[in-house]
């Protein structure tokens, strides 16, 4: 049985993950099954409750420190970042 899901994402990154998709001989719909199979049926049981830990002094006088160009957009960048580490 099947089910159909929408998703919103960027429109090059969409063209990039049809043409890897077409590249592996499958459908964009196949590709994406695919990477939903690889997630866990269960959590491991030795999660930390709290993994996030305050960060060392040191780490928070840092703050600040780099400067972006006006023009810097995060998300777009962390979503380049992605997509390159993964080849999509």
């Amino acid at each position: 049985m099947t089910t159909k899901v929408t998703l919103d994402i960027n429109e090059k990154l969409a063209e990039k993950a049809k043409k890897h998709a077409e590249e592996q001989g499958l459908s964009l719909s196949a590709l994406v099954e695919t990477f939903f199979s690889k997630i866990p049926e269960e959590k491991p049981k030795n999660v930390n409750k709290n993994p996030l830990k305050p960060l060392p002094e040191s780490f928070q006088r840092l703050e600040g420190i780099l400067k972006a160009g006006k023009n810097f957009d995060y998300k777009e960048e962390l979503t380049k970042a992605l997509s390159e580490k993964y080849g999509i």
